[in-house]
């Protein structure tokens, strides 16, 4: 009964019913050091005395269990993606990142450096005056690479009724202007300030010039050509095009656009457009095409099922795989009729990530280039054939993280909160919980299945809770607390079975130092709030002697409250306060966290092991005795611990390593895993320095 590395496979469950001790969404500080853990035979004894002893093996249903991963780094997708010879920019969330792809090194451009908007919806490149052209919301800049700095453009006339412009797509024009795809139609600007609009009405959503100077235009009723002379010329059914809703156009490696989108039923189609006319074609598979972008190696095609080359037929190359091309005309199956002009191959010699949606070329000095891949909330993969995958990301998600908090309405829909932003994921999608000039730091759900914020206002001192009522937030009257410092911010936050919100609060001094403000309890219902804290001299009435360092808690349902802190573990029973330290059994008074089987056994993480409580004396099995971050027990018995080579989980019967190298699906984002939190839902949801992930059986 040891642990088993880098398995991924759950060989038995515990057979009772043993859970995590109160709603799972709580708070801690960061600390301990993790190292990798010894599992055996005493913590299987100390299991069965607080959950039951599980079944054997043979007799599980719950056999072969293997938890999916799922992680995440940043609160929004890449929503575009250019390389330029000196720097790769991407937009996701606010702003606009820069790359040094020889440094690594990266610089957040925002309003402060010159963008007319925080919220960037298109970039351009033009190559021959090595200018990036950016789109955002509130207007278009230029960006001069040779002077690494922003060139203003007047803002459209507000006539034109282009603002706010959240869904365009733009091109660099040959004479150094730049168009503009917009809901209401085409339109043209240069850096004089020069607004024209063009006869092109309604919604264009795809623009590329080609070497010829031809422009082509993508919109929701078919293609237009513009001549460099100023003619237009209309594609649709008459003259091939089945493409009648265009999502995308990109130039062939023999320079004719590739214009892909769906026909009038909503199929997928591909059309390419020469001298002798336009040809539509159906995609053999399935795989809806998400992205391309010209290479030395052919056009790289991202599909939902990976990433492709589109050569020339007349190069000479077979195609590999099922991916083809087939003429199709008006939707009848004409395979045969016309030869496709192209063959296709995967490009297996790179990983996909998940939620890839958008791809770049990376020309480099050697054959077959790089590929750049945005993800919907993992950054920017840089994909280069037979290396791992390299990151451009800010971890966003996590940026200037302290704890973790999990609160879920349903297994769609989650709140999550990092001490320093609040988030909610909704359908594998983040959006920040705008609290206006507050800050939502946590969240909790209550015994009742209702989702509760911590906020701190504008006045950094003070705390207040709201309640979430369908998609708004009241504050609850009376829940507030106000801390001498400059900067309140919790270290735990938690539900305890009675209804009550449990929270560690502290706060910052002026010179930066971190103080310990004491344990708050709230009646969410009357909005009373009581301190606990023992360095009162008058003490409210019905407030506790705890010491005001509490990191952790946990509840049992008759009252008893145990609370992590780094002089010892803070047992709270019928009214009294008794702090476990090294003299009463244990072997270090810093303990990280805390947790309890309903058996009643309470179990403390700490750098040097886990301990174990029965009642009457404390207990550090040989098989626990390595340090730890995290640990708590799941609603199917299961004990998990946090450590620095992945999360740890044990069954009863057998105990394993979940690591980069044994997790299916995305995989983790790095062993060391600074914090642990499992739902109500029984998901185990894990943060690291680089973002969160979450396991599901």
């Amino acid at each position: 009964m040891g642990m088993q590395q880098a398995t991924g496979d759950d060989t038995s469950r515990p057979g009772g019913t043993a859970g995590s001790a109160g709603e799972s969404g709580r708070l801690r500080r960061r600390g301990c050091v993790a190292a990798q853990i010894a599992w055996g035979v005493a913590l299987f004894a100390l299991l069965c005395l607080g959950a039951g002893c599980p079944r054997s093996p043979s007799d599980q249903s719950g056999a072969n269990v293997r938890e999916q991963v799922v992680s995440f780094t940043e609160g929004a997708a890449v929503r575009a993606l250019v390389v330029t010879p000196s720097y790769v920019f991407s937009a996701a969330g606010r702003g606009l990142e820069r790359w040094n792809l020889e440094t690594g090194q990266s610089l957040q451009l925002n309003a402060e450096h010159g963008l007319p908007g925080n919220q960037v919806t298109s970039m351009a490149y033009d190559v021959s005056r090595n200018w990036l052209w950016i789109a955002t919301e509130s207007g278009v800049t230029r960006y001069e690479l040779q002077s690494e700095s922003f060139s203003e453009i007047p803002p459209a006339p507000q006539v034109l009724g282009l603002m706010p412009m959240r869904s365009v797509v733009i091109e660099p024009a040959g004479d150094g202007g730049l168009w503009i795809g917009h809901p209401r139609g085409l339109y043209y600007t240069n850096s004089a300030g020069q607004w024209t609009e063009t006869p092109i009405r309604g919604a264009v959503t795809a623009l590329n010039r080609t070497r010829d100077g031809w422009m082509w235009i993508g919109t929701e009723e078919g293609i237009i050509a513009l001549r460099p002379n100023g003619e237009s010329y209309q594609y649709g059914l008459e003259q091939g095009c089945e493409v009648t809703s265009v999502r995308f156009i990109a130039t062939a490696p023999d320079d004719r656009p590739l214009v892909v989108g769906e026909n009038q039923a909503g199929e997928q189609r591909v059309a390419t457009i020469s001298d002798s006319g336009c040809v539509s074609y159906r995609v053999s598979s399935s795989e809806r095409w998400l992205s391309a972008d010209p290479s030395p190696d052919g056009l790289i095609v991202l599909t939902d099922g990976g990433l492709y080359t589109l050569l020339p037929a007349e190069s000479g190359q077979q195609g590999k795989g099922e991916l083809r091309l087939m003429p199709s005309v008006s939707g009848d199956d004409t395979e045969g009729a016309v030869s496709a002009p192209y063959v296709i191959n995967p490009l297996r010699s790179v990983e996909l990530p998940a939620g890839a949606h958008i791809v770049a070329s990376l020309p480099g000095p050697t054959s077959p280039s790089g590929v750049l891949v945005g993800t919907l909330n993992l950054g920017t993969a840089v994909l280069v054939p037979d290396k791992p995958i390299a990151w451009l990301r800010r971890s966003e998600l996590v940026d200037d993280a302290t704890l973790l908090t999990v609160a879920c309405l349903d297994a769609q829909d989650c709140f999550l909160g990092t001490g320093s932003q609040g988030w909610r994921h909704r359908r594998s999608r983040f959006e920040p919980v705008d609290r206006g000039d507050s800050t939502a730091l946590a969240f909790a759900r209550s015994p009742s299945g209702e989702i509760y914020a911590l906020v701190r206002t504008i006045e950094e001192r003070r705390l207040i809770v709201e309640r979430l009522d369908g998609d708004t937030w009241a504050a609850i009257d009376g829940a507030e607390i106000e801390t001498p410092g400059i900067r309140a911010e919790p270290s735990f936050v938690r539900f305890a079975p009675d209804g009550s919100l449990w929270m560690g609060v502290r706060y910052r001094e002026e010179l930066g130092g971190l103080e310990d403000y004491g344990v708050v309890q709230i009646d969410v219902d009357k909005g009373a709030v009581r301190l606990h804290r023992n360095r009162r001299r008058r003490r409210q009435r019905g407030t506790l002697r705890i010491p005001p360092s509490a990191t952790d808690a946990t509840f049992f349902p008759d009252g008893e409250v145990w609370l992590a802190s780094p002089v010892g573990a803070i047992q709270v029973r019928d009214g009294a306060v008794k702090v476990h330290r090294e003299g009463e059994g244990l072997k270090t008074e810093v303990v990280r966290a805390v947790t309890a089987s309903p058996g009643g056994l309470v179990f403390i993480a700490s750098n040097v092991g886990v301990g174990s409580f029965g009642g009457e004396r404390w207990s550090y099995p040989p098989a626990l005795s390595e340090p730890c971050v995290d640990i708590d027990v799941g609603p199917d018995g299961r004990l998990w611990m946090a450590t620095e080579r992945g999360v740890a989980v044990y069954n009863g019967v057998d105990a394993r390593f979940i690591n980069t190298a044994s997790a299916s699906g995305d995989g983790l984002l790095e062993d060391q895993i600074d914090e642990l939190v499992i739902d109500h839902l029984g998901r185990v949801w894990l943060r690291s320095a680089l973002g969160v992930s979450m396991l599901a059986p």
